[in-house]
C-alpha cells in the first residue's frame, strides 16, 4: 500500500499479495490486522489516520498533508 497511496487493495489482492488462499475466514483476518496497524500508527501520532477504509472496495494507505 506505501508503493502505491492512493490505490485502493481489497481483501482479496492483499491476501493474494501474502500468497495465501483466498478464503472468507482469511478475508475477515484482514480487517483485523488493519485495526493493529492502526493502533499502533495511533500511538506514534494520534493524529495520522493514513489507512483509509473504501467500504465495499477495500483498503487505501493515504499520505498525510503537510
Amino acid at each position: 500500500m506505501l508503493a502505491h497511496p492512493g490505490r485502493v487493495f481489497s481483501r482479496q489482492k492483499l491476501l493474494n499479495t501474502l500468497n495465501i488462499p483466498c478464503d472468507v475466514n482469511y478475508e475477515r483476518s484482514i480487517d483485523t490486522h488493519i485495526k493493529e496497524i492502526r493502533s499502533k500508527l495511533r500511538t506514534i501520532n494520534p493524529e495520522l489516520s493514513p489507512i483509509k477504509t473504501q467500504r465495499g472496495f477495500g483498503y487505501m494507505y493515504q499520505e498525510s498533508e503537510r
